[in-house]
Protein backbone atom coordinates (compact mmCIF):
# COMPACT_ATOMS: atom_id res chain seq x y z
CA UNK A 1 0.00 0.00 0.00
CA UNK A 2 1.16 3.58 -0.32
CA UNK A 3 1.11 6.46 2.38
CA UNK A 4 1.29 9.70 2.65
CA UNK A 5 0.16 13.00 2.98
CA UNK A 6 -3.22 13.36 1.42
CA UNK A 7 -6.17 15.66 1.84
CA UNK A 8 -5.33 17.39 4.86
CA UNK A 9 -4.16 14.42 6.87
CA UNK A 10 -2.29 10.59 6.16
CA UNK A 11 -3.65 9.09 3.67
CA UNK A 12 -3.36 5.27 2.93
CA UNK A 13 -4.35 4.11 -1.00
CA UNK A 14 -4.12 1.28 -2.69
CA UNK A 15 -0.52 0.05 -4.44
CA UNK A 16 -1.38 1.46 -7.47
CA UNK A 17 -2.15 5.01 -6.38
CA UNK A 18 -5.49 5.27 -8.70
CA UNK A 19 -8.14 7.14 -7.57
CA UNK A 20 -10.28 5.45 -4.85
CA UNK A 21 -13.89 4.17 -5.35
CA UNK A 22 -14.61 5.31 -2.13
CA UNK A 23 -13.03 7.33 1.07
CA UNK A 24 -12.83 6.63 4.70
CA UNK A 25 -11.96 9.48 6.62
CA UNK A 26 -11.18 8.48 10.29
CA UNK A 27 -11.81 11.24 13.00
CA UNK A 28 -10.05 10.99 16.61
CA UNK A 29 -10.99 11.77 19.65
CA UNK A 30 -10.35 14.76 22.15
CA UNK A 31 -11.56 16.60 24.95
CA UNK A 32 -13.90 19.72 24.94
CA UNK A 33 -12.01 22.12 25.73
CA UNK A 34 -8.75 22.54 24.32
CA UNK A 35 -6.64 25.14 21.63
CA UNK A 36 -2.99 22.99 21.74
CA UNK A 37 -2.23 21.39 18.84
CA UNK A 38 -2.17 17.71 18.72
CA UNK A 39 0.73 15.92 18.66
CA UNK A 40 1.37 12.76 16.73
CA UNK A 41 1.36 9.99 19.67
CA UNK A 42 -1.83 11.33 20.92
CA UNK A 43 -3.62 8.83 22.15
CA UNK A 44 -7.06 9.45 20.38
CA UNK A 45 -4.63 9.66 16.53
CA UNK A 46 -3.30 6.10 17.65
CA UNK A 47 -6.43 4.68 18.38
CA UNK A 48 -7.86 5.56 15.32
CA UNK A 49 -4.91 4.78 13.16
CA UNK A 50 -5.24 1.24 14.16
CA UNK A 51 -8.60 1.08 12.00
CA UNK A 52 -6.12 1.42 8.92
CA UNK A 53 -5.47 -1.82 8.45
CA UNK A 54 -8.84 -2.96 9.35
CA UNK A 55 -10.67 -1.01 6.70
CA UNK A 56 -8.14 -2.17 3.72
CA UNK A 57 -8.02 -5.52 5.00
CA UNK A 58 -11.54 -6.19 4.57
CA UNK A 59 -11.78 -4.20 0.74
CA UNK A 60 -8.97 -6.44 0.17
CA UNK A 61 -11.33 -9.38 1.59
CA UNK A 62 -13.83 -8.04 -0.81
CA UNK A 63 -12.31 -7.76 -3.94
CA UNK A 64 -10.33 -11.51 -3.60
CA UNK A 65 -13.87 -13.03 -3.19
CA UNK A 66 -15.40 -11.38 -6.46
CA UNK A 67 -16.50 -13.50 -8.74
CA UNK A 68 -15.73 -12.85 -12.68
CA UNK A 69 -17.17 -10.15 -13.65
CA UNK A 70 -18.60 -8.70 -10.48
CA UNK A 71 -18.11 -4.85 -10.06
CA UNK A 72 -16.31 -5.49 -6.60
CA UNK A 73 -12.97 -6.65 -8.14
CA UNK A 74 -12.45 -2.74 -9.29
CA UNK A 75 -13.51 -1.41 -5.85
CA UNK A 76 -11.30 0.03 -3.73
CA UNK A 77 -11.45 2.38 -0.53
CA UNK A 78 -8.93 4.70 0.76
CA UNK A 79 -8.15 5.27 4.43
CA UNK A 80 -7.92 9.24 5.52
CA UNK A 81 -6.87 10.11 8.85
CA UNK A 82 -7.69 13.79 9.37
CA UNK A 83 -5.46 16.03 11.48
CA UNK A 84 -6.90 18.97 13.71
CA UNK A 85 -5.58 21.92 14.00
CA UNK A 86 -6.02 21.92 17.97
CA UNK A 87 -7.36 18.65 19.69
CA UNK A 88 -10.83 20.48 21.26
CA UNK A 89 -13.98 20.73 20.29
CA UNK A 90 -14.27 24.47 21.98
CA UNK A 91 -17.88 25.28 22.29
CA UNK A 92 -19.24 27.35 19.35
CA UNK A 93 -16.58 27.47 17.72
CA UNK A 94 -16.84 23.61 17.06
CA UNK A 95 -12.47 23.70 16.29
CA UNK A 96 -12.16 20.31 14.37
CA UNK A 97 -15.58 20.57 11.90
CA UNK A 98 -13.56 23.30 9.54
CA UNK A 99 -10.68 20.98 9.48
CA UNK A 100 -12.77 17.97 8.09
CA UNK A 101 -14.86 19.97 6.20
CA UNK A 102 -11.82 21.41 4.37
CA UNK A 103 -10.59 17.25 4.01
CA UNK A 104 -13.57 16.68 2.54
CA UNK A 105 -14.02 19.39 -0.14
CA UNK A 106 -9.95 18.25 -0.68
CA UNK A 107 -11.13 15.00 -1.68
CA UNK A 108 -14.00 15.94 -3.86
CA UNK A 109 -11.47 18.32 -5.75
CA UNK A 110 -9.13 15.47 -6.11
CA UNK A 111 -11.10 12.58 -7.21
CA UNK A 112 -14.48 13.95 -7.26
CA UNK A 113 -18.06 12.81 -5.78
CA UNK A 114 -16.87 9.54 -4.00
CA UNK A 115 -19.12 7.93 -1.41
CA UNK A 116 -17.40 8.72 1.47
CA UNK A 117 -17.59 7.09 5.25
CA UNK A 118 -17.35 9.25 8.40
CA UNK A 119 -15.59 7.09 11.31
CA UNK A 120 -15.59 8.71 14.33
CA UNK A 121 -14.59 8.06 18.27
CA UNK A 122 -15.73 10.29 20.99
CA UNK A 123 -15.10 13.68 19.65
CA UNK A 124 -14.56 12.45 16.17
CA UNK A 125 -17.94 10.93 16.39
CA UNK A 126 -19.79 14.61 17.08
CA UNK A 127 -17.86 16.09 13.80
CA UNK A 128 -18.95 12.76 11.79
CA UNK A 129 -23.19 13.50 12.78
CA UNK A 130 -22.88 17.01 12.37
CA UNK A 131 -21.01 16.65 9.17
CA UNK A 132 -23.87 13.69 7.78
CA UNK A 133 -25.79 16.45 6.10
CA UNK A 134 -23.03 16.63 3.45
CA UNK A 135 -24.49 14.83 0.19
CA UNK A 136 -20.97 12.83 0.04
CA UNK A 137 -21.33 10.89 2.95
CA UNK A 138 -22.91 7.51 2.52
CA UNK A 139 -21.96 6.11 5.65
CA UNK A 140 -21.69 7.22 9.40
CA UNK A 141 -19.70 5.23 12.16
CA UNK A 142 -19.94 6.12 15.77
CA UNK A 143 -17.82 4.76 18.15
CA UNK A 144 -18.97 5.58 21.45
CA UNK A 145 -19.76 8.79 20.15
CA UNK A 146 -20.14 12.09 22.32
CA UNK A 147 -23.38 13.67 21.15
CA UNK A 148 -24.11 15.39 24.10
CA UNK A 149 -26.68 17.85 21.98
CA UNK A 150 -28.74 15.17 20.34
CA UNK A 151 -26.07 14.98 17.06
CA UNK A 152 -28.08 12.26 15.65
CA UNK A 153 -30.88 15.07 14.81
CA UNK A 154 -28.28 15.17 12.11
CA UNK A 155 -27.89 11.79 10.24
CA UNK A 156 -30.58 11.28 7.45
CA UNK A 157 -31.98 8.99 4.94
CA UNK A 158 -30.59 7.00 2.35
CA UNK A 159 -27.55 6.79 4.81
CA UNK A 160 -25.74 3.39 6.28
CA UNK A 161 -25.41 4.48 10.03
CA UNK A 162 -23.75 1.96 12.86
CA UNK A 163 -23.09 3.11 16.19
CA UNK A 164 -20.80 0.81 18.63
CA UNK A 165 -20.69 1.43 22.48
CA UNK A 166 -19.21 0.32 25.09
CA UNK A 167 -21.90 -1.21 27.85
CA UNK A 168 -19.32 0.18 30.33
CA UNK A 169 -18.34 3.45 29.12
CA UNK A 170 -18.43 5.87 32.24
CA UNK A 171 -17.17 9.41 30.02
CA UNK A 172 -20.33 9.51 27.39
CA UNK A 173 -23.51 7.47 28.12
CA UNK A 174 -24.15 4.63 25.83
CA UNK A 175 -28.05 4.67 26.67
CA UNK A 176 -28.04 8.45 25.42
CA UNK A 177 -26.66 7.02 21.64
CA UNK A 178 -28.52 4.17 21.79
CA UNK A 179 -32.25 6.76 22.11
CA UNK A 180 -30.94 8.50 19.75
CA UNK A 181 -30.16 6.34 17.50
CA UNK A 182 -33.82 4.61 18.12
CA UNK A 183 -34.89 8.25 17.51
CA UNK A 184 -32.88 8.51 14.41
CA UNK A 185 -34.71 4.63 13.31
CA UNK A 186 -37.77 6.36 13.27
CA UNK A 187 -37.46 9.08 11.11
CA UNK A 188 -36.35 6.84 8.70
CA UNK A 189 -32.58 6.79 9.08
CA UNK A 190 -30.99 2.86 8.42
CA UNK A 191 -29.32 3.19 11.95
CA UNK A 192 -28.05 0.30 14.24
CA UNK A 193 -26.69 0.46 17.60
CA UNK A 194 -24.54 -2.31 19.22
CA UNK A 195 -23.64 -2.80 22.66
CA UNK A 196 -20.04 -4.17 23.14
CA UNK A 197 -18.03 -4.68 26.67
CA UNK A 198 -15.15 -2.57 28.18
CA UNK A 199 -15.64 1.33 28.19
CA UNK A 200 -14.69 4.67 26.25
CA UNK A 201 -11.58 3.09 25.24
CA UNK A 202 -12.00 0.40 22.75
CA UNK A 203 -9.80 -2.04 24.52
CA UNK A 204 -12.23 -4.82 25.82
CA UNK A 205 -12.39 -7.30 22.96
CA UNK A 206 -10.79 -4.42 20.05
CA UNK A 207 -10.46 -7.00 17.42
CA UNK A 208 -14.57 -6.90 17.67
CA UNK A 209 -14.57 -3.20 17.44
CA UNK A 210 -12.12 -3.31 14.54
CA UNK A 211 -13.87 -6.27 12.45
CA UNK A 212 -17.62 -4.48 12.99
CA UNK A 213 -16.39 -1.10 12.34
CA UNK A 214 -14.21 -2.25 8.49
CA UNK A 215 -17.01 -5.16 7.62
CA UNK A 216 -19.51 -2.31 7.71
CA UNK A 217 -18.01 0.68 6.43
CA UNK A 218 -16.57 -1.59 3.11
CA UNK A 219 -19.90 -3.10 2.18
CA UNK A 220 -22.05 0.12 2.73
CA UNK A 221 -19.34 2.33 1.11
CA UNK A 222 -19.52 -0.89 -2.15
CA UNK A 223 -23.04 -0.75 -1.92
CA UNK A 224 -23.37 3.06 -2.50
CA UNK A 225 -20.72 2.91 -5.24
CA UNK A 226 -22.24 -0.23 -6.80
CA UNK A 227 -25.42 1.68 -7.24
CA UNK A 228 -24.37 4.57 -8.52
CA UNK A 229 -22.13 2.57 -11.22
CA UNK A 230 -25.29 0.62 -12.14
CA UNK A 231 -27.76 3.77 -13.08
Amino acid sequence: MKAGRWFGGEGVFGASGAAPSAVAVLLHGGPEVSLRKPWRADPGRVRLGAFVPSIQHAASRMRASASDGEHASGFSVAVVRVSYEVRGWNGAARSPVADVENSLQAIQAKVGPVPVALVGHSMGGRVAAVLAQRPEVAVVVGLAPWWPDDEARHLRAGQSVLVLHGRGDRVVDPESTRRQVLAARGRGVAADWVGMPGGHGMVSNFRSWHALTADFVVSRLFEAWNAKHSM
